[in-house]
């Protein structure tokens, strides 16, 4: 869930002075997001589903596409409750949750346990998604330091990276001790985050009117209907997204367990694929010259359906992750390019609503594709998955067929650089 970070209104209460108080709100939020982003589970937990609670991977799957559901529709209700009860409320409230979603996830077993301790993962963390965020950029403007937002931002970014990086590498050394083990301690790092988010101030409160998930819908498909080459670029934009999700975060684990990979070795081969999406996103820009982008843009899908069928028929683990690691490589190369084009060919009016329909877009696709790629695991074994990947991969091709990347050219939006982009990209 992201909310907005201030209005003009809540600058209008907060008056000209500041109070240097909620500096101490900056610390807090930091070490809050340091623990919220310690996942000792993260590149484990399907293992540990799969083989210590005994669920098929169509089980696990379908699970996670319902927790992707939940969080999609949970968006805006929840951007109402931020408004009407505070971020701190809100983001407290999610972390309760997730503890809670966590602890259930490392001590019920059975399919009906994980579903509920998903449920409740599900919902804590649309509640802290970006609310958290709003929440440090009000109290460094509240401290008089919203000047420097963009090297907290910074510090933020570095700070969640460097805790997930470690943090898996961590689980991975923890589960090889005991797979229930990183679930387990996570929680209690939640339980922890609880504690520095109850000691922030609360801002004022900043009633929001949020559209409606129709309005939303409505405003999207009549502009998107009046020009096709915007919607081919957010239909390809969340198709390449969303298929190369599913390499770190569902496959990978899988892949590496059928080739006997050790557990302790997971955490360090996962960092690996994170740090590739974020070199591809980084150095795209650099990469690709905006006269190649339509080139490019034909020739990523393809890539990347070939790299799926690498994984597929890989004899050994190191032929497989390297695949893995090219196709996280090269759907990041073009995704700075990507926003650039939607950002330039979009008015400011309308931008918001197209990028947060994007985002539904791929949402749902994840939440769609979840079961469906459990299923073909089950029936017919991780290689058909991959295939079946390839395919999906090769979809974006005909959304590139309606682009007109000239006409995205004519006109540049305000104050938005290539290289700005690319940067923003790194933080999603």
């Amino acid at each position: 869930m992201v909310n907005g970070s201030a209005s003009p209104s809540s600058d209008a209460r907060a008056g000209d002075g500041c109070d240097p108080s909620f500096g101490r709100n900056i610390r807090r939020i930091y070490a809050y997001q340091a623990l919220t982003n310690f996942s000792l589970f993260m590149p484990i937990w399907i293992i540990f589903l799969h083989t210590d609670r005994h669920l098929t991977l169509a089980q696990i799957y379908l699970i996670a596409g319902v927790g992707w559901i939940v969080q999609a529709v949970a968006d805006v209700p929840l951007g109402a409750f931020a408004d009407a009860f505070g971020r701190k409320v809100t983001v407290l409230s999610g972390t309760c949750l997730l503890t809670v979603g966590l602890a259930l996830l490392a001590v019920l077993p059975g399919f009906f346990g994980v579903a509920a301790g998903y449920l409740f993962w599900a919902i804590g963390t649309a509640m802290m998604s970006g609310t958290d965020n709003a929440l440090l950029y009000e109290s460094a403007r509240l401290a008089g330091r919203e000047e420097e937002f963009p090297k907290i931002a910074s510090h933020s970014f570095q700070l969640i990276q460097a805790s997930q990086a470690v943090g898996s590498i961590g689980g991975s050394l923890l589960a090889s001790l005991g797979l229930g083990l990183p679930m387990l301690a996570t929680a209690g790092l939640s339980g922890l985050a609880v504690v520095a988010i109850a000691g922030t101030r609360e801002p004022p409160a900043d009633r929001q009117n949020r559209p409606s998930y129709a309005e939303v819908l409505r405003s999207a498909s009549r502009y998107l209907g009046a020009h096709p080459s915007v919607l081919s670029l957010v239909g390809y934009a969340a198709l390449i997204s969303g298929t190369a999700f599913f390499v770190p975060f569902v496959l990978f684990q899988p892949e590496m367990q059928s080739h006997a990979v050790p557990v302790a070795w997971f955490g360090l081969l996962f960092t690996g694929l994170r740090l590739a999406g974020l070199f591809g996103s980084r150095y795209g820009y650099r990469l690709i010259s905006p006269k190649s982008l339509g080139t490019w843009l034909a020739a990523v899908p393809v890539t990347v359906a070939v790299l799926f069928v690498c994984v597929a028929i890989s004899r050994t683990w190191w032929m497989a992750y390297t695949a893995m690691l090219l196709i996280a490589l090269a759907s990041a190369c073009a995704r700075p390019h990507l926003s650039h084009a939607l950002n330039r060919l979009v008015s400011s009016k309308v931008r918001a609503t197209l990028l947060s329909f994007q985002n539904l877009v791929m949402t749902l696709f994840i939440a769609l594709m979840h079961p469906a790629v459990g299923g073909v695991t089950d029936a017919w074994g991780l290689r058909y998955a991959f295939m079946l990947l390839a395919f999906l991969s090769l979809v974006p091709l005909l959304a590139r067929v309606y682009m007109d990347l000239r006409q995205s050219a004519k006109a540049e939006p305000e104050g938005v650089s290539l290289q700005e982009t690319s940067s923003l990209q790194e933080s999603s």
